[in-house]
């Protein structure tokens, strides 16, 4: 048994969120002692998950910019009780790690391991900033990100994280995307799990999908299950997007239905999922809806092409791209039941083999205990 512990900023509704606290509970179940740290406690969604199995959350709520009595607090935690391994998930949260181990003496500190959750885009640049802040994560054992082409991002910019950098992907439990329930519409859709914002690409889609129908008389039904952002640039985007659909007859082809408490119901009966993003890690949309048993069109971002080029369960198109995002559609439209079905298996097989919870968190436990030897070799 090893005493572990994992810090994260708070224990809030995000997808980061959510896979720490599943982790942490399945650390637990494998007999380890797991103490939770957080800094801002009013943010508490998944707090409820970690009392159910009797993981104690230690809280140092944030004051002021630089949250000093955070770092603080951690040093005292991580001095006092000797912990195993030490793992944060996100940047702030790694700095407060990184910072109150680099004052513990080499042979008292645990195990450190940071998972990056950072999104680059394309063009990103690292600001001085940003480079320096990097420099902290000297301090790891190990530096984790959960897809292959964010690790070789990483190493393009750091090539001395290349010995510490490993992909590991996000675990999901099969029950999320096992819905019970009457399907939303009574017809064929593709599915869309994603917040409605710019860097989404929903605006782009949409443009698509309006020329998929205007060359070809004929568009698939989306539902687009999430947030639409309050703020005016994107409602307005909104507005115009289904002013246009109803303008031409085919209001119902896209529709926006908000965030959805039973979204495994709509897995459950789509007939495809549909991810646009140009800005992502490895979305859980996407494994969720693999593990639905779900083909895929999906942007050419993250690990997306390794994924479908080593599956055969879907489409590539390119997210900057209109008529690319178009002929993604009409390989959709015109493909036979036969091959849907085909990738459909395929989808289910490939979240199995590389998304389940158990394989995660058996490698955060190898991680965090120092028997990480094999599962580095992977890279």
């Amino acid at each position: 048994m090893a005493k572990i512990l994992l810090i994260i900023d708070s224990l809030g509704s995000g997808g980061a969120q959510r896979q720490l606290v599943t982790i942490a509970r399945g650390l637990k179940a494998r007999g380890h002692e797991v103490t939770f740290f957080t800094y801002f406690p009013q943010y508490d969604h998944f707090l409820g998950w970690l009392r159910e199995v009797n993981i104690p959350v230690v809280s140092q709520p944030k004051k002021g910019s630089l949250g000093i009595s955070v770092f603080w607090r951690l040093y005292r935690l991580i001095k006092q009780e000797r912990f195993d391994g030490a793992m944060a998930f996100m940047q702030s949260p790694s700095l407060y790690l990184e910072m109150a181990v680099a004052l513990i003496p080499r042979r008292q500190r645990p195990r450190v391991v940071f998972s990056d959750r950072t999104t680059f885009a394309e063009d990103f640049r690292p600001s001085f900033g940003f480079i320096l802040r990097q420099q902290l994560h000297r301090y790891c054992d190990v530096i984790t990100a959960n897809s292959h082409a964010h690790c070789d991002k990483l190493q393009s910019m750091f090539p001395w994280m290349k010995q510490k950098l490993l992909p590991v992907y996000n675990g999901i439990e099969p029950s999320v995307a096992q819905g019970q329930g009457q399907a939303p519409i009574d017809k064929p859709y593709l599915l869309s799990v994603s917040r409605v914002i710019g860097y989404k690409n929903f605006q782009r889609f949409a443009d698509a999908m309006l020329r998929c129908f205007e060359t070809f008389g004929d568009v698939p039904t989306v539902i687009w299950v999430g947030r639409v952002f309050p703020i005016p640039e994107v409602e307005k985007a909104v507005a115009e997007i289904q002013q246009r659909f109803e303008q031409r007859g085919i209001a119902d082809r896209l529709q926006f239905v908000g965030e959805q408490s039973d979204v495994a119901r709509y897995y459950q009966h789509a007939s495809a999922l549909v991810h646009p993003s140009r800005l992502e890690g490895f979305s859980n949309a996407v494994v969720e809806g693999m593990m639905a048993g779900l083909p895929l069109l999906l942007g050419n971002i993250s690990d997306h092409q390794r994924i479908v080029q080593t599956y055969q369960n879907g489409w590539i198109f390119d997210v900057d791209n209109t008529d690319s995002m178009v002929d993604a559609l009409r390989h959709f439209q015109t493909c036979d039941a036969q091959t849907l079905q085909h990738m459909a298996s395929n989808s289910h097989e490939a979240a199995v083999a590389l998304f389940s919870f158990d394989k995660a968190t058996e490698q955060y436990e190898a991680l965090l205990t120092g028997q990480s030897g094999e599962l580095c070799s992977e890279r």
